[in-house]
This record gives C-alpha cells, sequence and structure tokens, in this order.
C-alpha cells in the first residue's frame, strides 16, 4: 500500500514473495487523477484475493477498480500471476461506467 501514495506511484517496484490478499476492502493503486506510471515486476510470485474483496479508490470518482485503478501510458506491469478466490465488487453504489478487474480496473 506504500506505492499508492503521489510521490510513489513513478516508482519502481520488484515483488520479492506471494501476496494474499483477504476478505476486506484493497484501496486500488492509482486513479484518474494520479495513475500509476511506474514498473511494477512480479518476479514470478502470485497474488491471491481471497474471499470476498470490496475494491475502493482515493478519489471515489468515474475511477476503474482493481489491484491497480487506472495505470498511465508509460506503467510497465509484469511477471506476475492473480489468482482470485472470491467476488471482487467495488464500493461505488453508482455501478455505470465503473470498471472492475482483478490486475487493472
Amino acid at each position: 500500500m506504500a506505492i499508492n501514495t503521489p510521490t510513489n506511484l513513478s516508482g519502481d517496484y520488484i515483488l520479492t514473495d506471494n501476496i494474499s490478499i483477504g476478505s476486506g476492502s484493497w484501496q486500488s493503486i492509482g486513479n484518474n487523477s494520479t495513475p500509476f506510471t511506474g514498473t511494477f515486476n512480479g518476479n514470478g510470485h502470485t497474488i491471491t484475493f481471497s474471499d470476498n474483496t470490496t475494491f475502493t479508490n482515493s478519489a471515489n470518482t468515474n475511477d476503474s477498480y482493481g489491484l491497480f485503478g487506472n495505470v498511465g501510458n508509460s506503467a510497465d506491469i509484469s511477471n506476475v500471476a492473480i489468482m482470485v478466490s472470491g467476488n471482487l465488487t467495488n464500493n461505488n453504489t453508482n455501478i455505470f461506467n465503473k470498471h472492475t478487474g482483478a490486475l487493472i480496473g
């Protein structure tokens, strides 16, 4: 979650282990105003969303929802597997024009 601050959204990140995200909420990394523009190398690891996960975003506007909510053209996301063993939803009650995905909304 430390990635998800305006000053860190353009950084370079490498996973060093698998990650399991349990039930509850996950704040999507990046939004329409400040998208993720850095590099994220999964290093062959897996991120698992278990149980039921509700995606949120910092703007709660017309953003997309996922591990990454919004990515810029210069973003590079690679070498990561996503597993989902439950339902993925978003917290926006106006579901029209909202995109929800495991990796990128």
